[in-house]
């Protein structure tokens, strides 16, 4: 490698830690356009809003009791994948159907929250229950915290593993929000206990979406995009009641 290539590597690993995200990495790894993306949908949306949902937390800061969690690592959905996917889903209810509770399955910084309150809201849907569901309490305190700055108010949040999260007294229809928190047997535990529901499940980058099917939903809508972040699937449980 060049000196001037040196230079340049040692410059991007100082903005990267500077903005808590590895941008020079997503460029190299990826492409200009996934790196100007997440610039775009994440980091612009911090910035408009003043507060934090677009940094990074890796594997290796979270707590030894989570080392046999299934997958563990933040990163903030795109605010456009939540926007598009939340208006098909609201669609799919129907003009009559008003959703009841909207659950962000491993909500991390609140980026899901947030962005999904304001679609409620400008849909005429305020009085939606928001809550997440995250294991790592450090980033609750981040997600309530900017939540708060937001909208003057907290979301109820449950902080352990989704398997002690009980769905059952959520006001119906459920709108569950899934952006690839875990997967195997912790996944396969989640989809058993939403099948119960009168739920819609909004699954982004849908890896797995065979835990689903195996209890029951019915894929609706599947939407393929040129990156993982921008791909979601919606599934209804077997309980969904249509408009």
């Amino acid at each position: 490698m060049t000196t001037l290539g040196r230079r340049l590597d040692r410059l991007g690993v100082r903005i990267d830690n500077r903005l808590g995200v590895p941008y020079s990495r997503l460029w190299r790894e990826g492409s200009m356009r996934t790196a100007m993306t997440y610039a775009r949908e994440n980091h612009w949306f911090d910035i408009r809003r003043r507060i934090d949902t677009s940094s990074w937390v890796g594997r290796e800061e979270y707590p030894a009791r989570l080392a046999g969690v299934d997958h563990k690592i933040y990163m903030p959905v795109w605010t456009s994948t939540v926007s598009r996917s939340l208006r098909d889903a609201l669609d799919h209810l129907g003009p009559h159907r008003r959703p009841g509770t909207f659950v962000d399955i491993g909500c991390g910084k609140g980026k899901a929250l947030i962005a999904a309150r304001e679609v409620l809201t400008r849909r005429g849907h305020r009085d939606v229950d928001m809550i997440g569901v995250e294991h790592l309490q450090a980033l609750t305190v981040i997600a309530e915290r900017n939540y708060w700055s937001r909208f003057g108010e907290l979301p109820h949040i449950h902080v352990g593993d989704v398997a002690e999260f009980d769905p059952s007294t959520l006001r119906a229809p459920v709108l569950f929000f899934l952006y690839n928190p875990f997967v195997g047997s912790t996944l396969e535990g989640f989809a058993r206990s939403a099948a119960a529901l009168d739920a819609l499940v909004i699954y982004v980058n849908p890896v797995e979406s065979d835990a689903f099917i195996a209890q029951g939903f019915n894929e609706v809508l599947r939407v393929d995009a040129w990156h993982p972040v921008a791909s979601y699937q919606l599934l209804l449980s077997r309980r969904f009641k249509s408009a």
